[in-house]
Order: structure tokens, then sequence, then C-alpha cells
């Protein structure tokens, strides 16, 4: 995942997500990555998914600029 070129903020951003999923797992009694859950996250959010899918093709196709 992080070659030679690896920054150090990509590195620090990976640390503190690690740090938030573990304080969350100890504050939820370890809920947080229950199969339930991530089942439940991914189903809220199915609809999200797709339309970014969707956007991500018209940026690379070249027809919209950022």
């Amino acid at each position: 995942m992080f070659g030679s070129g690896s920054s150090t903020r990509q590195v620090g951003i990976l640390g503190a997500l690690i740090v938030i999923i573990v304080i969350f797992q100890i504050a939820t009694g370890g809920l947080t990555l229950d199969p339930i859950n991530l089942i439940n996250l991914v189903n809220q959010n199915a609809y999200v998914l797709i339309l970014a899918i969707g956007m991500v093709m018209v940026i690379i196709a070249g027809h919209i600029d950022l």
C-alpha cells in the first residue's frame, strides 16, 4: 500500500482513521464493525455509491472539469 514515495500525510490520515475506529469500537462495546452494522451501512448508502460511480465516469470521460 505504501511505496517508497508515500508521504507522511497519507500515513497520518490512515493512522487517524484507525484511531477513530478503535475509539468507536470501545465506545460502542464492539458494535461498530459488527457484520450486521456494516451491512446496514452499505444498504443505507448504496444510492450514494451508485451516484458517485456515475459522477466519476463522467469526470474520467472528460466531459466535466473540477
